[in-house]
């Protein structure tokens, strides 16, 4: 049988932020992913979210993997970039 382990979103609070806590739910995260026998933790991150991919880039996180491409029925909305791909969102 195949694990896959996702973490789908993680939120600190403002007044909660500075202390550690995003990258100790990471480390808990990943021991979880660990104890089921994987030895990778999938994790999804808006490609715009900047911060989050700096903190997961720190973490080691480095690897894309997937890209969530929909078709919206209403006008666009904004356009990330990703690579050498403009993307609406």
């Amino acid at each position: 049988m195949t694990v896959s382990l996702w973490l789908d979103w993680i939120y600190i609070r403002p007044d909660c932020r500075g202390f550690s806590s995003a990258s100790r739910l990471f480390d808990f995260s990943e021991k979880i992913a660990l104890a089921a026998g994987e030895d990778r933790l999938y994790v999804w991150v808006h490609p715009d979210n900047n911060r989050m991919l700096r903190f997961l880039k720190k973490k080691g996180y480095d690897t894309l993997n997937l890209v969530e491409v929909t078709k919206r029925k209403r006008e666009k909305t904004e356009e990330v970039r990703i690579l050498d791909n403009v993307l609406r969102y």
